[in-house]
């Protein structure tokens, strides 16, 4: 790998706390890994990973389902894996989808998820044929994040299934 003097002394400054956000816009021709090596290469350590201050937890809680975890992660610098790792944690529900239209019914968001994970099915066989693991590793974390989303609208509507087989029950005992 090559850098700059700029480069190598930003990195030397940086290193320990620089996100990967950071770390790929000042290293754009190189790869992640390939400045992480580099970085060991010249007796440099990471922090094992980044504290979540107070402020970035509340604005997880607060905006994670209003603008989405691409927008979140923008805002606080952080990767959306990590902040759809944190508010997973945080006991946050996605159910931000900008094609997301508030009147459908559970069902019909169950179906509308459903398409999404056949589509992103396909791109990930896509990505795999084209031997591109970046675009593939990429295009499963949005398919694990929507699985996810999938699963709890499929408990939502078992559960309200279920309440109301649960009600019908008690009004057969009652009569």
């Amino acid at each position: 790998m090559k850098a700059t003097e700029s480069q190598k002394k930003w990195l030397v400054e940086n290193y320990m706390l620089a996100s990967k956000r950071q770390i790929e816009k000042k290293f754009p021709d190189c790869t992640y890994t390939e400045v992480i090596i580099y970085g060991k290469s010249l007796g440099l350590k990471r922090a094992a990973r980044r504290p979540w201050t107070t402020y970035e937890l509340d604005f997880v809680r607060d905006n994670y389902n209003k603008i989405g975890e691409y927008e979140v992660a923008d805002q606080l610098d952080r990767t959306p894996d990590s902040v759809k790792a944190k508010a997973y944690a945080l006991g946050i529900v996605q159910f931000y989808d900008k094609d997301f239209d508030t009147n459908v019914t559970l069902e019909q968001r169950l179906e509308m998820l459903k398409s999404k994970l056949h589509h992103l099915d396909k791109e990930m066989d896509n990505a795999i044929a084209e031997g591109d693991t970046a675009k593939y590793l990429a295009i499963r974390g949005d398919f694990d994040h929507i699985r996810i989303v999938y699963q709890s609208v499929e408990s939502r509507i078992m559960n309200k299934k279920n309440k109301v087989t649960d009600n019908y029950i008690h009004e057969l005992s009652i009569n």
